[in-house]
């Protein structure tokens, strides 16, 4: 999908989903991804595909953080798994 979407073909509800999703994680986990020093944009990624659980090599679980990185894992399991699909209109939808 990166290839040929980006985040302006998300649906308005898609879009509002993973603002409230990001903002809740941040903030009910702060000191944790502070003290991890990842970049919010490796966060990002990381809270993606853990709470997703793709075991793609990449994960707040496999970059040695110790306990940190467990909480991290717990935290974004606990938001569940969201799939993306693209709609006939050509926008993409979430199925939360």
């Amino acid at each position: 999908m990166d290839e040929n979407y980006t985040v302006d073909d998300l649906s308005e509800e898609a879009r509002s989903h993973a603002r409230t999703d990001c903002t809740s994680f941040i903030l009910n986990n702060w000191e944790d991804l502070v003290s991890s020093g990842l970049s919010a944009e490796y966060a990002g990624h990381d809270f993606w595909l853990t709470r997703c659980r793709h075991g793609a090599g990449f994960g707040f679980w496999n970059r040695g953080l110790g306990e940190v990185g467990d909480r991290l894992t717990e935290a974004a399991h606990g938001f569940g798994e969201v799939n993306l699909y693209v709609g006939d209109d050509g926008t993409i939808y979430d199925d939360l």
